[in-house]
């Protein structure tokens, strides 16, 4: 991965082939996730085949996932080699998010402490529950810790730190 502002991220995942043309299908991680259709080339990203750009010829939604086919794939073989590869695009490629809004992997790595000051872990992941967010916090214990207005006090991207309303307890 590249560093700065020319770091990749994670957007989606290629879940399986589709047909016998050599189509993809894939999950994304995006709320947005028309965005990652506005993209021509994308890096794909797997253990046997490390980075690898794709230039997208064809790309649509389809039962809450998306079809792509890429220049060069044209065979379901071709296709189930990627199965289980990530899709990245360039962070900088992204649209800027109004103030107080975060992509997830800014959030990811942050310390978290509640309003009193005491250390409650990092955030290792998020959940979308469909009602809100919840972070996953570990530390001494794990802390899911919904990702609200009312809970979220301050968060410091500079710091790598945030604050939240929350019981240590909890």
């Amino acid at each position: 991965m590249a560093s700065g502002k020319d770091r990749n991220i994670v957007v989606a995942r290629i879940t399986d082939a589709f047909g016998v043309r050599g189509q993809v299908k894939i999950r994304t991680f995006t709320e947005e996730s028309q965005t990652l259709l506005e993209f021509k080339n994308w890096i794909v990203s797997g253990a046997k085949l490390g980075e690898r750009s794709f230039e997208v010829v064809a790309a649509k939604f389809q039962n809450n996932r998306i079809i792509a086919t890429f220049q060069g794939l044209t065979t379901r073989e071709d296709a189930l080699e990627l199965k289980g590869c990530e899709i990245l695009i360039p962070l900088s490629a992204l649209p800027r998010l109004a103030p107080g809004n975060y992509y997830w992997n800014e959030l990811i790595g942050l310390t978290v402490a509640n309003a009193d000051g005491t250390d409650l872990g990092t955030v290792k992941e998020i959940i979308e529950t469909g009602a809100n967010d919840v972070l996953v916090v570990h530390g001494e214990k794990t802390h899911l810790i919904p990702y609200l207005d009312s809970v979220i006090v301050e968060v410091d991207l500079k710091q790598g730190t945030m604050r939240v309303d929350w019981f240590e307890d909890f």
